[in-house]
């Protein structure tokens, strides 16, 4: 009961230091999923990686909605958590993931957070050729042709373009030449 109260009540490094000790036999789904979302939504990137890693990668324990999968990999993305993107597109494919050329939000969002995570945590060590690479294989060949994309949707993506001539740019965006990097 103390337990949910922290939770509840935003005191979740309390709720951390005892969910820690429980066993995990004794743990309740409930419980875990309520720290997961709460943890999510207020932002505490320490109890949303320990759920994550213990309860839904370790032990798979935890199956994540597509809508909280979103929220934890935004979150993931702005607190510089560069695995958990490719870990929340996988046990989202896994367990609710459409056919392939089916317009789905979900997956249009998880992708894009990929994309951007690679963008992000890679800013200075690796060219905008490698990161639009990046994004051809995860978006354009994932997502069906219909599906709208905007570039106000990719930040990193586009702040990486800032090097770029307008000639490369060009090239990349309306040649088809094999983007070998």
């Amino acid at each position: 009961e103390q337990v949910y109260l922290d939770i509840l009540n935003r005191r979740f490094d309390n709720a951390l230091q005892v969910v820690r000790k429980i066993p995990k036999k004794e743990l309740d789904y409930g419980l875990l999923h309520t720290f997961l979302s709460k943890g999510c939504q207020w932002g505490h990137i320490q109890s949303v990686d320990y759920i994550w890693y213990r309860f839904v990668m370790r032990l798979p324990i935890l199956i994540v909605s597509p809508n909280l999968l979103c929220d934890i990999g935004n979150l993931a993305l702005h607190e510089e958590k560069g695995f958990i993107p490719d870990q929340l597109y996988i046990h989202y494919m896994k367990f609710h993931g459409k056919k392939k050329g089916e317009h789905d939000p979900y997956r249009y969002e998880l992708l894009r957070i990929r994309v951007e995570s690679f963008a992000k945590g890679t800013m200075n060590k690796t060219t905008f050729k490698e990161k639009w690479k990046m994004y051809l294989e995860d978006m354009d060949s994932q997502l069906p042709p219909t599906a709208e994309i905007k570039v106000r949707d990719f930040p990193f993506l586009t702040k990486a373009m800032g090097d770029c001539t307008k000639h490369e740019i060009m090239e990349l965006l309306f040649t088809k030449s094999g983007l070998s990097v």
